[in-house]
């Protein structure tokens, strides 16, 4: 391999750990009825509680505007008395 050339079985690895992790992620959520937008923004809310809007979108990796139904339908989610809302 040349210097500074990338591997590229290995970019190809990573690409599939990820869509697998993504997977993954989708039935944990899933098995609370949330999607994996709504358990981030949960786990984020989770770690630094009292968030403005614009800085969670600012996490999440969003505008605030995108943020704004997740952030309803999670907080929806939380009023349910049968789910625990912690990310963990």
């Amino acid at each position: 391999m040349a210097r500074g050339s990338v591997d590229m079985n290995l970019l190809f690895t990573l690409g599939e750990v990820q869509r697998l992790v993504r997977a993954y992620a989708d039935k944990q959520a899933a098995r609370y009825g949330i999607t994996r937008a709504q358990w981030a923004v949960l786990a984020k809310v989770e770690r630094s509680e009292g968030l403005k809007q614009s800085e969670l979108a600012e996490l999440a990796g969003s505008n605030a505007a995108a943020t704004t139904p997740t952030a309803a339908s999670t907080a929806s989610i939380c009023a349910r008395p049968r789910v625990r809302c912690s990310a963990s």
